[in-house]
């Protein structure tokens, strides 16, 4: 397993990991950033609101700020994944700019399902 880690002056709102080929099972915990995961290789159990969903290379987990979670891979397979954290500041800033809101508006983890079935009903 290894961890990399990417700080770019340019870009101080960001910070990136990315662990390959780990095992590692962490306890529910929370973040004070928004977070986005990104399945690079393996399954994990995402873990978050009361639901356990089963994400793929290609699938993404959106990680509200001060939201428990855990998203461990399954037991027959280690992971590769990306993780990038925002300051929470920053995300307030652009919806500021975006739709003129006052505090951080959290986003819908689970769109996406929402999405899909849409498309899929709007092909048939």
């Amino acid at each position: 397993m290894s961890d990399e880690h990417f700080l770019k002056q340019t870009l101080p709102f960001a910070e990136c990991r990315y662990s390959t080929n780990s095992g590692r099972h962490y306890k529910p915990h929370m973040h004070k950033t928004f977070c986005v995961g990104a399945i690079d290789q393996g399954e994990v159990i995402y873990q978050v609101e009361g639901k356990l969903l089963k994400l793929q290379p290609g699938n993404l987990a959106l990680i509200n700020p001060e939201t428990l979670h855990s998203c461990n891979p399954t037991e027959s397979c280690k992971r590769s994944y990306y993780m990038l954290f925002l300051d929470l500041e920053w995300c307030l800033q652009l919806q500021q700019s975006l739709w003129q809101l006052e505090t951080f508006n959290p986003v819908n983890i689970f769109c996406w399902k929402t999405i899909r079935s849409i498309n899929n009903t709007s092909t048939r």
